[in-house]
């Protein structure tokens, strides 16, 4: 049944894998060290991958024509090829993501990322809330605080999850569900914006949120900007 999905039904249930898929397999990353019987969520980020690669390979066969395309892909391959060999798993990583989202334009790069995220967030607070990983953890920034500072971060570092929260906060601008709502876009995104600053305590990400709405409005009222201002908006 599978084979007869037209091409754009095909790229959509390839799109929903991908999020299953990372939005699972980070969760397990990310609570492995709390919860010893957490291998179900792997089970489910292993299955989705499968059926991943079988569209991945439906899909390099219908779309990967191009000379640049082939090139993308040669050139994402030698990056697995090389944090396998020097064991950086970062670049290997980085490697299959590019893999994986080769066929898709950057916005829709960006909503899978955002939603991913808002599922991985989704979890963290609920295992957080029933006490499976921890809630409020106690981290030490030397060079700013002169102690510990209590942050939601569900067990993980402040600023990744100051980059989750605004990567979410950018999907909701970019979503179609909120095109005739842009008051809510403006709402959500300055509450995510003050629980970045306040509650998650990652004051550079919350400006660079705030610096976007700005730019974000700025660009969408006035449709013809000068050079100079399109300089200082850079």
């Amino acid at each position: 049944m599978i084979f007869k999905l037209d091409n754009l039904k095909l790229k959509d249930l390839y799109s929903w894998l991908v999020i299953i898929t990372l939005s699972s397999f980070s969760l397990y990353l990310f609570t492995h060290k709390y919860i010893s019987n957490n291998y179900y969520i792997l089970i489910i980020s292993g299955i989705s991958g499968f059926f991943l690669i079988i569209l991945y390979l439906l899909l390099m066969r219908q779309q990967l024509h191009y000379k640049e395309d082939i090139f993308n892909f040669v050139f994402l391959i030698f990056f697995v090829i090389y944090g396998i060999y020097f064991k950086d798993i970062d670049i290997s990583i980085l490697g299959v993501l590019g893999i994986s989202l080769l066929f898709f334009s950057g916005k829709e790069i960006v909503k899978i990322y955002g939603i991913s995220q808002l599922i991985l967030v989704t979890f963290l607070l609920i295992f957080g809330l029933f006490q499976l990983i921890p809630l409020i953890t106690s981290i030490q920034n030397g060079w700013i605080y002169d102690g510990n500072v209590s942050t939601l971060t569900f067990g993980l570092n402040k600023n990744l999850v100051g980059i989750f929260f605004f990567n979410i906060a950018i999907f909701l601008f970019i979503s179609k569900k909120f095109e005739k709502k842009e008051w809510l876009q403006y709402i959500l995104a300055v509450i995510i914006g003050l629980i970045i600053i306040f509650l998650v305590r990652d004051r550079t990400v919350g400006i660079i949120l705030f610096l976007f709405l700005i730019c974000y409005t700025l660009i969408k009222r006035k449709k013809n900007i000068s050079k100079l201002s399109r300089f200082l908006i850079c």
